[in-house]
């Protein structure tokens, strides 16, 4: 057997005796209360209603003029001589997913604009003006492709460094991995993520002993034990 491979081996082997919960690269506790509430909505005094805003009709006006044009467009192109039906399913088929497309399509050109206006975007894209406070990135994960994360977190921490703001967020590993494979994979990741950023963006992990709630759980743990100000 290889050194390489026998160093592997011997670092599952340790994960697996150890807990998930020893192999943490995190801050100091900052917990804050997150007590359960129900869905339903109340009609308690103060609760604030939700209303159609100017910009939710503009949306919904747009997505439904470009959903109508591309609708008679096809009907148009299809019933040269007559529509059967199967061209009258196909037609029916495509216009619902175009008019998903449509709406993602009419949201981002309505953010662009509105980020042209706003003074906040006039300067390095409107995140070297951020208020002295920490965000957290959270990255749940569920026995991933460990690489594909790391690079993920690479490309947003090279960007908010190049943003000259990176001192404002913090980026957070939350792994409820079961495998003691991924979990090793995991740590090496974050390991050689920390280590060539050289501290200018905290990246911390976390894997948890258990994964009740799935990602929901992971993230609502995260909430109760960092969620107060990291600094």
């Amino acid at each position: 057997m290889s050194p390489r491979k026998a160093e592997h081996a011997l670092g599952l082997q340790s994960i697996r005796r150890r807990p998930a919960s020893q192999y943490a690269l995190l801050p100091d506790d900052a917990p804050l209360p997150m007590p359960t509430q129900p869905l339903a909505r109340g009609r308690s005094r103060g609760t604030v209603r939700d209303r159609l805003t100017a910009a939710r009709v503009l949306l919904l006006l747009s997505t439904f003029c470009a959903t109508a044009i591309f609708a008679k467009l096809l009907y148009e192109a299809l019933s040269v001589v007559r529509l059967t039906p199967l061209q009258g399913v196909f037609l029916g088929l495509c216009t619902m997913c175009f008019a998903w497309i449509a709406l993602g399509s009419s949201s981002a050109v309505m953010g662009f604009f509105a980020a042209l206006r706003s003074k906040s975007h006039e300067s390095a894209g409107g995140l070297a003006d951020l208020p002295n406070q920490q965000t957290a990135l959270l990255f749940p994960v569920y026995q991933e492709d460990s690489a594909r994360v790391a690079a993920t977190i690479e490309v947003i921490a090279t960007e908010l460094i190049a943003l000259q703001c990176h001192l404002a967020f913090d980026v957070f590993v939350l792994s409820d991995s079961r495998a003691p494979e991924f979990r090793a994979r995991e740590l090496r990741a974050v390991r050689l993520l920390r280590r060539g950023l050289q501290g200018r963006v905290n990246i911390y992990y976390r894997a948890r002993a258990d994964n009740l709630g799935k990602k929901a759980g992971n993230i609502a743990e995260w909430v109760q034990r960092f969620g107060g100000p990291l600094r």
